[in-house]
């Protein structure tokens, strides 16, 4: 019984020991699922926490990406509403454009119409210039003529208040003239004559009453070189001769000729008139012009153009020059050689033209001064 019992409590702990290593097995088993299942729940929760970890890195780009994308809808926005006001100022300029070039058609239009009149006005202005500047040189010339007849008027005054002084002086001078006339017509049968009446004894500038002196004294060495003996003048007509030369600030040109023929030998007595010692012509002044027909035949030329030289020799002398100032006053030979020449030259392009040939003052020409002139030929209209 115990025996059976003792088996029978052997197979009973043989089964639980059995059970037990079942249950151990189990337990291994469980334990290794459990070490497995932990270990896949640790794997789990690592790629959890790389998930995690990169869900937040995705989170974090997400949030730069939002707030860029913020930032650029802002922006955006605002270029949005930066291009809505350019366009509006676009509009508005447009608008002004359109409005401006409207004006600029009008004005275009007005100034081709002014355009146009100013074109006609032109013409009608060049056509007037050009009338205006005929007017302008027939008023040149009337002036120069109105000039000459100044210059001539004063000079005419000039001589005039001389005249006068001089009939003064001469009054007193006829007395003394008719004294010697007898004396002189006797001794001029016999004698030759150092200077006949109204010869020019001496000229010079005088520029007071105090140079008269010396003045008389360079007429008397005149007289003498003459042949005749000192020269006199008489007291009445000194007193008038420095009353003429006192009353020309600028200075007198005093000339002093022979009251009488003088036989050589005698006393040659002198009656002196004074003249403002003005210039008569300044340089570039015309003296004598004259039309001149062109021609090859340069001779023919040279007659007409010394025709013209007369004229100016005329002029000079009626003016109060003397021959001795108008000694080398014509054209010299260079000079006239080149004129005709020129002539010669128009000739050829004008055959029978005409011309004005001017003589011109070289420089200021005054009663005591040497006279130059040069010659300028002017084409006739």
């Amino acid at each position: 019984m115990q025996a059976q019992a003792a088996a029978q409590r052997a197979q009973t702990l043989q089964g639980q020991v059995g059970e037990l290593e079942a249950a151990r097995q189990e337990l291994n088993e469980q334990r290794e699922q459990a070490v497995t299942e932990r270990d896949q729940a640790l794997a789990t929760r690592d790629q959890a926490a790389a998930e995690r970890d990169r869900a937040a890195a995705g989170r974090d780009v997400a949030l730069a990406a939002q707030a860029q994308a913020e930032q650029e809808r802002r922006s955006t926005e605002a270029e949005r509403n930066a291009l809505g006001r350019e366009r509006n100022q676009l509009q508005t300029q447009r608008d002004d454009l359109q409005t401006e070039r409207d004006s600029l058609r009008a004005e275009r239009d007005t100034l081709t119409a002014d355009r146009n009149r100013l074109q006609t006005e032109r013409d009608q202005a060049a056509q007037e210039l050009e009338a205006v500047r005929g007017d302008v040189d027939r008023l040149r010339a009337l002036q120069r003529d109105l000039l000459d007849q100044q210059t001539d008027l004063v000079a005419a005054n000039a001589e005039l208040t001389s005249d006068l002084v001089s009939t003064r002086t001469s009054l007193g001078q006829l007395q003394d003239e008719f004294s010697s006339t007898r004396t002189e017509l006797s001794a001029s049968r016999n004698s030759e004559l150092a200077f006949t009446k109204n010869e020019l004894v001496y000229s010079g500038v005088v520029g007071s009453p105090a140079e008269l002196d010396s003045f008389l004294t360079s007429a008397s060495q005149a007289a003498l070189a003459r042949g005749g003996r000192a020269a006199e003048l008489s007291g009445t007509s000194r007193a008038g001769l420095e009353s003429s030369v006192g009353a020309f600030s600028a200075g007198s040109f005093v000339q002093c000729r022979a009251d009488a023929n003088v036989p050589e030998g005698f006393e040659v007595g002198l009656s002196c008139d004074a003249r403002p010692n003005q210039v008569l012509y300044t340089a570039g002044t015309t003296v004598a012009a004259g039309t001149v027909t062109l021609s090859a035949d340069a001779s023919d030329l040279q007659v007409q153009v010394e025709r013209i030289a007369a004229q100016a020799r005329d002029q000079l002398l009626s003016r109060g020059l003397t021959d001795s100032t108008l000694i080398g006053s014509s054209l010299s030979v260079s000079e006239m050689v080149e004129l005709l020449a020129e002539l010669v030259t128009l000739s050829e392009t004008g055959p029978q033209a005409r011309v004005t040939v001017q003589l011109k003052a070289r420089s200021d020409i005054r009663l005591d001064s040497p006279v130059s002139l040069r010659a300028e030929v002017v084409r006739l209209p």
